[in-house]
C-alpha cells in the first residue's frame, strides 16, 4: 500500500509538470496571437505620449526601488521583526497588546503585510491585530531551499508564532494562499485558534479537486500549474509582475475608486521589485499539492473551530460548490458576500469587511452571527418563494449578484447570485432575481450560519 501511494505521488508531480507545459504552451500561443495588436496599440501609445509623460514613466521605475511613504505609515501600526528558527519574520502590529483579542492576518500570493493596511487601521480600537509578512515576502527572510516553503515546515513556524504572543489563543484571518495554510494550522492545532476568518478560501482538499474538476477549471487555475515549472515562473513574475498589480488595481467595475491609489501601486511594485522576490511565493505553489493523487496532510476531522467565509460577490475564482463542500469539513461555518467586491473583499469593500468581521468577533450572541431558521418547514417556504417570486433588473452575466437566499439539502447560507441558486436548486437559470420583500422575511431570516444547530450561538 505504501508502494502504492508513492507511485501515485510520483505520477501526480509528473502530471502536473505535464500540465505546466501544456499552459505554457497555451500562454505562447495567446501571447503569439496578441502580438500584432499590443505592436499597434503600443505604436499609437507612442505617437500621442509626450515627453513629460516618458519622463514620468522613467521616474516611477526608478521610484519603484525607493520604499514609498505609505509603507513607513505610523497610522498602520509599529513594524516588528521575530526570528523563528533560521528565519526572521517581519510583521506590522497595530493596538494593545492587553487587547483580549488578537487577530494574526495572513495574506495571498504576489501580497504581503501591506494587504490588510485597512484592517490594521480600523480594527486596531477593538483589538490587537498583526500582519505578517510569511517567509519569502516582503521584509521576512527569504530562503532558498525549497523544503522551507512546505506545508509543514511553515505550519509549525507560524505555531511558534502564535505561542511567542503570549496569549492563550488567536484569531487567524487568511486570504488566498495564506488562507490555505491558516486552513492547515486550524485543523492541526485547534487549540490554538479562538475563531476563524477565510477570505474567498476554500477548505484545501476542496480547492485541490476543484482546481482539477475539468479543463475549464484548470484554465481558471492554471498558475498553479504553470508555476510548477522551473526556473520560467520567477524571470516570468520578474518581467510582468508590474503590469500584474498595474491590471489588479484598475478593475474598477467593481472596485470603488478609493480603494487603490497610486501609492498602494507604488508598495506593491517595490516590494516585488526583484526576481528574488518572487522566489518564495512560486516555491509555495511548488509545494502544494495541487493533483488528487497528492495527499494533503490534513487530519481529516472536522473542524470545530468557529468559521466565517467572506467572499466578494464578483469573485470569479470561487463559487457555491466550492463553499458548500468547505462547510462540510467545519462544525460552525458562516458566510458573507460582499457586494462589488472580487477576490480581495478585504481590500476592495474594507468598511463593510470590517464591519462583518466586528460583529463575527463579538462575544455577546446578539451582536454575533444571526439565528438560523429553526424548522424545515420555513426552510421549504423560502425555497418556493424563491422559485416563484421575482422582480426586474438583475443581470444574468456569471458572478453579478443580488441579495438572495440559497438552501442545499439542509443547509443555508447567505447567497447572492441568480446563477448560485440555479447551482444550488437545479433550476434552470434565473432571468430575473426575487424581491426579499416579496419573501416577506425579516433581515435576521435572510442572514445565518451553516451547521449552526437552534438555539446555539458562535
Amino acid at each position: 500500500m505504501k508502494m502504492r501511494n508513492c507511485l501515485k505521488t510520483f505520477l501526480g508531480e509528473v502530471l502536473l509538470l505535464f500540465y505546466g507545459l501544456v499552459f505554457l504552451l497555451l500562454s505562447q500561443v495567446e501571447k503569439f496571437q496578441g502580438l500584432f495588436k499590443w505592436a499597434k496599440m503600443r505604436q499609437r501609445a507612442q505617437k500621442i505620449s509626450s515627453p513629460d509623460e516618458k519622463l514620468g514613466k522613467r521616474t516611477s521605475m526608478r521610484n519603484s526601488f525607493v520604499p514609498p511613504h505609505c509603507l513607513a505609515d505610523s497610522s498602520l501600526g509599529r513594524h516588528m521583526f521575530v526570528k523563528i528558527g533560521r528565519n526572521k519574520y517581519h510583521y506590522v502590529e497595530s493596538g494593545s497588546q492587553a487587547s483580549p483579542k488578537v487577530v494574526v492576518c495572513l495574506h495571498d500570493f504576489a501580497d504581503f503585510w501591506y494587504g490588510f493596511r485597512h484592517q490594521l487601521r480600523s480594527l486596531s480600537q477593538n483589538m490587537w491585530i498583526i500582519a505578517l509578512d510569511l517567509k519569502g515576502f516582503g521584509d521576512s527572510d527569504k530562503p532558498s531551499e525549497m523544503s522551507e516553503y512546505s506545508m509543514k515546515s511553515v505550519v509549525e513556524d507560524l505555531r511558534t508564532f502564535i505561542e511567542l504572543l503570549e496569549h492563550e489563543r488567536v484569531v487567524l484571518m487568511g486570504h488566498g494562499l495564506g488562507g490555505l495554510i491558516a486552513w492547515n494550522l486550524v485543523d492541526k492545532y485547534p487549540n490554538l485558534i479562538d475563531k476563524f476568518i477565510t477570505l474567498a478560501t476554500p477548505h484545501p482538499q476542496t480547492f485541490q479537486t476543484r482546481m482539477n474538476k475539468n479543463w475549464t477549471c484548470m484554465k481558471k487555475h492554471r498558475n498553479w500549474f504553470l508555476y510548477r515549472l522551473p526556473l520560467y515562473p520567477e524571470r516570468h513574475l520578474a518581467q510582468s509582475g508590474q503590469d500584474l498589480f498595474r491590471d489588479k488595481m484598475a478593475r474598477k467595475t467593481y472596485t470603488n475608486l478609493v480603494t487603490y491609489s497610486n501609492m498602494d501601486l507604488e508598495a506593491y511594485k517595490y516590494s516585488f521589485s526583484r526576481k528574488s522576490d518572487w522566489t518564495g511565493p512560486v516555491s509555495y505553489i511548488r509545494n502544494f499539492p495541487s493533483h488528487p493523487w497528492i495527499p494533503i496532510a490534513l487530519s481529516g476531522g472536522i473542524i470545530q473551530v468557529p468559521t466565517l467565509f467572506i467572499i466578494g460577490g464578483q469573485d470569479t475564482e470561487s463559487d457555491l460548490e466550492t463553499i458548500c463542500q468547505s462547510s462540510e469539513h467545519v462544525e460552525k461555518f458562516a458566510m458573507k458576500i460582499v457586494d462589488e467586491a472580487g477576490h480581495s473583499p478585504h481590500q476592495e469593500q474594507p468598511i463593510i469587511v470590517n464591519q462583518h468581521i466586528l460583529r463575527f468577533l463579538q462575544d455577546d450572541p446578539k451582536n454575533g452571527c444571526p439565528t438560523p431558521l429553526e424548522n424545515t418547514a420555513r426552510r421549504k417556504s423560502i425555497f418556493e418563494s424563491l422559485y416563484r417570486h421575482s422582480v426586474d433588473g438583475v443581470s444574468s452575466t456569471m458572478g453579478r449578484m443580488s441579495s438572495s437566499v440559497t438552501g442545499v439539502g439542509s443547509k443555508i447560507l447567505v447567497s447572492s447570485s441568480p446563477q448560485l441558486v440555479r447551482s444550488a436548486l437545479g433550476m434552470p437559470l434565473l432571468s430575473k432575481s426575487f424581491s426579499l420583500e416579496s419573501l416577506q422575511t425579516t433581515p435576521e431570516e435572510t442572514e445565518f450560519p451553516l451547521n449552526v444547530r437552534p438555539g446555539e450561538s458562535f
